[in-house]
């Protein structure tokens, strides 16, 4: 489990006006909200192959009405323990939020593929089947 202030699209995330950041008590610990749900979001970390990237990258193109069309003609997209691609999540424990954007290992450090993406609702709900 990654920390989301950690992650490189922390700040895009934090600035959703449906995203609460809550710091606990003394300033020990912190996590994340959905404001809608009051469901908790997690961050995680993912590797992928050169090809599940591309995959990840061609669902993440499409528009959010067509994730139900998209997901059903994909196949599996299995992450790996090593990886060139690389995933930052977040994804609410109810699934009604995620947040995606994935990268490239390029000149020793990893680069955006693609902006942030964020989804919610039914939307939220498919791309969390992924995972």
């Amino acid at each position: 489990m990654a920390s989301i202030k950690n992650l490189q699209m922390a700040d895009t995330v934090l600035s959703n006006p449906n995203v609460e950041y809550r710091k606990g008590f003394m300033g020990l610990g912190s996590k994340a909200i959905y404001r809608p749900t009051g469901s908790p979001i997690a961050a995680q970390v993912l590797d992928y192959t050169a090809d599940m990237g591309r995959k990840l990258l061609d669902v993440m193109a499409c528009q959010p009405q067509e994730l139900d069309k998209k997901l059903d003609s994909a196949t599996s997209i299995a992450p790996t323990q090593i990886g060139n691609n690389h995933l930052e999540l977040c994804l609410s424990r109810d699934h009604q939020f995620a947040a995606l954007q994935l990268f490239t290992f390029a000149d020793l450090v990893f680069k955006p593929l693609s902006e942030v993406k964020i989804y919610t609702g039914h939307a939220a709900q498919l791309i969390a089947k992924l995972f």
